[in-house]
């Protein structure tokens, strides 16, 4: 009986650690490679949001859609068949694509040097899109 429990155990323990290498290898899971602290106004906490760089030795960074939504209290709407992600912030929409480089602004394309990637389960979107998009649309 010793014998079958000392097995099993064994077993169990193989299929862990398998599994650990398994979720280690996955190309979509992806650590955060630094953060970027936001500061709100007076209502809201200030925070550090995590910030990723998906493709080795690129310098691009890129941030959820789930956090940037948070960030800027924007409405998602995603449509998983097209591979589009659609943000509305105040008066302004904005669209991405997965793999493409195009957001659409207020209906104007506009190209971004690196397409929109989808990665830990989110839709991730490049830090270019804040700074050189996002920012100046929205001011």
């Amino acid at each position: 009986m010793k014998r079958y429990i000392l097995t099993i155990s064994a077993l169990v323990m193989l299929a862990a650690l398998l599994a650990g290498a398994a979720l280690a290898n996955d190309p979509e899971m992806v650590d955060p490679e630094r953060t970027l602290g936001v500061v709100y106004g007076a209502q809201r906490a200030t925070e550090d949001v995590p910030l990723y760089r998906l493709a080795r030795p690129s310098e691009e960074l890129f941030i959820s859609a789930y956090d940037l939504a948070r960030i800027f209290r924007a409405t998602r709407s995603w449509n998983a068949g097209a591979r589009k992600l659609v943000l509305r912030i105040e008066s302004h929409s904005f669209m991405l694509t997965i793999d493409t480089r195009v957001v659409v602004g207020d209906d104007e394309p506009v190209l971004m040097r690196i397409p929109v990637a989808y990665a830990n389960g989110s839709v991730m979107i490049p830090l270019e899109f804040v700074s050189d998009i996002l920012t100046p649309m929205t001011l």
